[in-house]
């Protein structure tokens, strides 16, 4: 089937960032965008918090506040400060998003893409992708990629055994949605977690608990692998008197993060001055200090970090789930500091970091390894042009230079606003692929941005500055731009913090 219409747009991806930039895009005033069309390969929105990959236990990592859309409140009871939200309460709240929006009536559930090219005689985008009633084949003026950075698993090579014997199980955490395979878990005597961030605890937790079955003779068993503990934040510090939240939120703390695209004169004197230097160290590590003893580590060394906690703000900072180091006491959850070497007969050998190879009986292997960034409906010689040098790769923030776009947004390209119809790189956008403690408010600044990109509102630098980062993208008449307005408006909520 063939498709033509104006400036129409496909979005890759009805998960939080698909939905947003179609939300922004429709706003558009004057019908800017003839009509939207949103893929999605699942049969229910929300990507990750869709209802094909929740389970219950599972909550979001941050606050309602932090978590939430900007105009789109999460109900009363949610919003408190410090709760952070369950997964069936983040998927229904994208739920009312869409239908409030009207976003439903874009997507099409089941649709898998699996081509996007650029079509020189059409002079569009060219998606050929199957659904559930056989193939499809669109055109479009404009593309949003929006498959997000949790698109592919990520589980390690490891060699197996050759014996006739049964191997453990394998799964990633991706799979724990399965019904099926969550009563695999919890009637195993012995899993091994392998993993250091927030799905490895969680599920560990979980399992350990046996919160899925409540079998009370059941007795689960979990070895939590990993090459290194990750920051666990507290609910509150200073001894329960403040929510950690309002800190980390802090224009305070804030100040002092190494995270600046543009450092001022402070930021340099933090990160040039040997005082600057050492009073950024004091203060983190009092906080360091707090923190382990606010979550009750102190006792439990196999669980701290030996990172500093700055290093771990720009994501591997994880909130200890309820009865976690409880039950890392009680040896409910046992943790091997190293890595799985290779899969054996009815369990594992383990490297650990001591150089030592240890051997453990399993049941199953639940590999909470993260996921890879990848984009299986490019060919490679469409991702060189689009500035991405390698794909797919680990979702971790080392590997994002792989992806050579402008705020990791754009594609480099020329700044000529009419460039649209003999450059295809100035009619397609990535949103979602920038690392953020504040997903919602980034999804919601980056469509602004994407829309007048696409619309030609905006000149860019050139493309060796783009690549390098170093200068922001200027506004056409700035005084009057919308964007401006939205430079300054996310700029005062990113720094707001947790208000209640």
């Amino acid at each position: 089937m063939h498709s033509h219409s104006g400036n129409n747009v496909a979005i890759i991806g009805a998960g939080l960032y698909g939905l947003v930039t179609a939300k922004v895009l429709l706003d558009e005033t004057n019908n800017a965008f003839s009509s939207i069309t949103i893929f999605e390969k699942q049969s229910s929105l929300g990507g990750v918090w869709s209802q094909d990959r929740i389970y219950p236990g599972l909550a979001s990592n941050s606050p309602a506040l932090t978590y939430e859309i900007p105009g789109f409140k999460y109900p009363e009871r949610l919003r408190k400060c410090g709760a952070h939200v369950e997964a069936e309460d983040v998927n229904a709240y994208l739920n009312a998003y869409a239908e409030t929006f009207d976003l439903k009536r874009c997507v099409r559930f089941s649709s898998e893409v699996r081509d996007v090219s650029w079509n020189a005689e059409e002079q569009m985008w060219r998606i050929v992708g199957y659904d559930g009633s056989g193939g499809f084949e669109n055109f479009f003026k404009f593309v949003v990629v929006c498959n997000g950075l949790y698109h592919a698993k990520n589980i390690p090579e490891i060699p197996h055994c050759t014996g006739s014997g049964s191997l453990p199980k394998t799964f990633h955490s991706a799979d724990v949605g399965n019904p099926d395979v969550r009563r695999t878990l919890s009637i195993s005597r012995h899993t091994v977690v392998v993993g250091a961030g927030k799905s490895a605890i969680d599920l560990a937790t979980l399992i350990a608990k046996d919160a899925w079955t409540k079998k009370q003779e059941s007795t689960p068993r979990v070895t939590l692998v990993y090459k290194r503990p990750h920051w666990l934040s507290p609910r509150s510090i200073l001894m329960g008197a403040i929510h950690f939240e309002r800190v980390l939120f802090s224009r305070f703390l804030n100040a002092w993060l190494p995270f600046a695209i543009h450092p001022d004169l402070f930021h340099a004197w933090i990160a040039e001055t040997s005082l600057g230097k050492r009073i950024t160290a004091k203060i983190f590590q009092c906080v360091e200090m707090d923190m382990k003893m606010s979550c009750g580590q102190m006792d439990l060394p196999e669980t701290i970090p030996n990172h500093p906690l700055r290093d771990a703000l720009s994501g591997a900072l994880h909130v200890a789930p309820t009865g976690y180091l409880d039950l890392v006491r009680a040896k409910r959850i046992s943790i091997i500091e190293g890595s799985v070497a290779s899969i054996l007969e009815a369990g594992v050998e383990v490297q650990k970091n001591d150089g030592k190879a240890l051997r453990l009986d399993a049941d199953n292997i639940l590999w909470a390894t993260g996921y890879k960034i990848s984009f299986p409906f490019f060919t490679s010689s469409t991702l060189q042009q689009l500035g991405i040098t390698r794909a797919p790769f680990i979702c971790n923030p080392n590997d994002l230079p792989f992806m050579k776009l402008h705020r990791l947004i754009v594609p480099p390209t020329t700044t000529h606003p009419n460039y649209i119809t003999s450059n295809p790189c100035r009619s397609i956008a990535f949103n979602g692929f920038a690392y953020s403690l504040l997903n919602p408010t980034v999804a919601y600044v980056s469509a602004h941005w994407i829309a007048d990109y696409f619309l030609g509102k905006m000149d860019l630098p050139d493309a060796k500055s783009m690549i390098a980062g170093k200068t922001r993208y200027i506004p056409r008449n700035c005084a009057n731009s919308r964007v401006a307005d939205l430079r300054s408006r996310s700029k005062a909520r990113l720094t707001s913090g947790c208000r209640c």
